[in-house]
């Protein structure tokens, strides 16, 4: 047993040995070689000037009178004009009488679902699977400390649970319960049209519980004529203390920044950029350049806009975005790999095998050390394709060496 444990690890050290000798004479092979090779990838090169503003839009605050309210919507939910925004309460009694409507209400939901059962066998144990994988849910958020969630993981355990309860007890006791909870409601609610008062929108629009003032200082209808001087000024008014919120009407939205006149001169007027903004919205939207101001003290008014995405804005105010008015892509390349043949063509060498391969491109876009090159065309005018395309993945070669097609490299 010891002779064959010793010749194993003999064995061993020779392989470890011979895999280190390998390892050492590439590397060896490849610090002393006078080739360097370089990766080909696709690449985007852009040209942009990072702007700093506003976001504009025509916005209308939701005003209230009392001080107890309970928001019924949601930020960037569609209003409809005399759709409630929001509900008021004379007092504190009348906030806890909705507190019971609600639950009374979601009670009355599950036990109907549960009367208009067909199968209380089939419900049961789908109900029981339900239950089971709630109470996981709320275990795992309680685990990950993700309490913003675990209300509404309650509340829905509460549901299911009361839809079991009532499956088990039949039939004939849920319509008794259903009945009861009826009257326990009406009662309710004829007492609250007393002290409960609905906000309702004025006029459709989009859902915003943010007001800071800027409504009726950035208007749509200011930025038509505003100069850089007046943007300098920009300052938020006062906030109505009975301010619930605010209707943003339409669906277009600015966005109004200053830019030094030679940066305003890379946009063009009517037509569209893309634009990136640094936080709060993620990915690149295009925007229409709705005006570009007369210049004043070498600096222009620029005004964007956008008819889409009304819902993702509602929150937005001051913003710093690129404004990227030109973009290439191509394939990367070193400039220290471009030749050019005898016939003036610029191409690349790459390393196909052992041997240097010469591909013909053409120059999309020059970087400070690099080139995006696409494949030249034949002379048919058809792209180039097969072994003499230049692709993403091939090796040029970067040397001050002399090459030529087929040349031995390696």
């Amino acid at each position: 047993m010891k002779q064959g444990t010793l010749t194993t690890k003999i064995a061993m050290l020779i392989l470890f040995g011979a895999v280190v000798c390998y390892v050492g004479f590439y590397i060896l092979q490849v610090a002393l070689s006078p080739y360097k090779t370089s990766l080909v990838y696709e690449y985007t090169a852009e040209n942009a000037v990072t702007a700093s503003g506003y976001v504009v839009r025509d916005e209308e605050p939701v005003l209230s009178d009392y001080s107890i309210i309970d928001i019924v919507r949601d930020e960037g939910e569609r209003v409809g004009k005399g759709q409630a925004v929001a509900v008021a309460y004379k007092t504190q009694e009348a906030l806890q009488r909705k507190q019971q409507i609600r639950t009374l209400q979601l009670r009355l939901e599950q036990l109907e679902y549960s009367e208009g059962s067909s199968s209380q066998a089939m419900d049961s144990a789908r109900l029981d699977s339900e239950i089971v994988d709630e109470i996981l849910d709320i275990k795992k958020s309680a685990a990950k400390e993700e309490l913003s969630g675990m209300e509404e993981d309650v509340l829905s355990l509460k549901n299911l649970v009361f839809r079991r309860d009532s499956v088990y007890n039949g039939s004939d006791d849920i319509q008794t319960l259903i009945a009861d909870l009826e009257s326990q409601l009406s009662s309710l609610q004829s007492e609250a049209s007393y002290d409960t008062v609905e906000i309702d929108a004025a006029q459709s629009g989009t859902f915003s519980g943010m007001v800071d003032g800027y409504e009726s200082v950035l208007t749509v209808d200011s930025l038509s004529a505003m100069t850089p001087s007046q943007y300098a000024s920009i300052a938020p008014a006062g906030v109505d203390a009975g301010a619930v919120g605010k209707l943003i009407l339409g669906y277009t939205w600015y966005f109004v920044s200053v830019l030094p006149q030679e940066q305003a001169a890379l946009l063009d007027s009517g037509k569209t950029v893309t634009v990136r903004f640094s936080r709060d919205m993620t990915g690149d939207i295009s925007m229409k350049v709705e005006r570009i101001g007369e210049a004043e003290n070498g600096s222009c008014v620029v005004v964007l806009s956008l008819d889409k995405y009304i819902a993702k804005t509602t929150l937005l105010r001051r913003q710093t975005a690129d404004l990227i008015y030109q973009s290439y892509t191509g394939l990367r390349v070193p400039k220290q790999a471009l030749r050019l043949d005898e016939n003036g063509q610029a191409g690349v060498y790459c390393l196909m095998g052992i041997q240097a391969e010469f591909k013909k491109i053409a120059v999309v876009y020059e970087g400070e050390n690099y080139y995006l090159v696409k494949p030249a065309e034949k002379e048919d005018g058809t792209p180039a394709d097969g072994s003499m395309m230049l692709r993403a993945g091939d090796e040029v070669i970067i040397s001050s060496q002399e090459l030529y097609d087929g040349k031995v490299v390696s």
